[in-house]
């Protein structure tokens, strides 16, 4: 035992113990080091800047998939995927809000009521629109989902025009300008996604 240490372990020791950095000697990469976890995040910020670089709301853009808790480690499909299916939640968000309205019964005003009645048709279409996006974008169908998202971003534009004829902005606040925003830079980060595809 004597001699195993005094030939092997009592030398190796000497080199750690005299090494100021024994770790980068032995070339030890598994051990990930403060530098390279700031690498890592300036890669995702760099491909989240790539995505979002043509998006009218770049803010927004940028915002939306750095919130998501997988955009750290997500490839440039999975960004586009976050974008879309932010798109999608937002536009159930707002339905959900417009059937509350209706289905709480006070009475709002006939314009306020109409409006709110033509709206939920729109995005009862609106919703069906962003689901099939996301069966086209799996299929890499990006076309389709170009399709698919213009006709969610008209149907807003729709609601919209009844909110005001029938002075209802109070109700909906900004809400159909918001998810038309998601619309526009889904596409945008769609379209980074389907250059690569060429």
């Amino acid at each position: 035992m004597e001699g195993i240490f005094s030939t092997i372990l009592l030398p190796f020791t000497i080199f750690i113990l005299m090494n100021p950095n024994p770790i980068m000697c032995l070339n030890v990469r598994a051990i990930p080091t403060p530098n390279d976890n700031k690498e890592e995040k300036n890669s995702t910020n760099t491909l989240i800047e790539k995505a979002c670089n043509n998006a009218k709301y770049k803010e927004l853009c940028m915002e939306t998939l750095k919130s998501h808790p997988g955009s750290e480690t997500a490839d440039l499909k999975s960004l586009a995927f976050m974008a879309l299916n932010k798109t999608k939640t937002y536009g159930n968000k707002v339905s959900d809000i417009i059937n509350s309205m209706i289905e709480n019964g006070n009475s709002m005003g006939p314009g306020i009521e109409q409006a709110l009645s033509e709206c939920d048709d729109q995005y009862d279409d609106a919703n069906v629109q962003t689901d099939n996006s996301l069966v086209a974008f799996f299929a890499n169908a990006f076309k389709d989902v170009n399709t698919f998202i213009t006709t969610a971003i008209k149907n807003a534009e729709t609601c919209e025009d009844y909110v005001k004829k029938g002075n209802a902005t109070k109700v909906l606040g900004d809400k159909n300008k918001v998810f038309a925003q998601y619309c526009t830079n889904a596409l945008a980060v769609v379209h980074v996604l389907a250059q690569t595809k060429n």
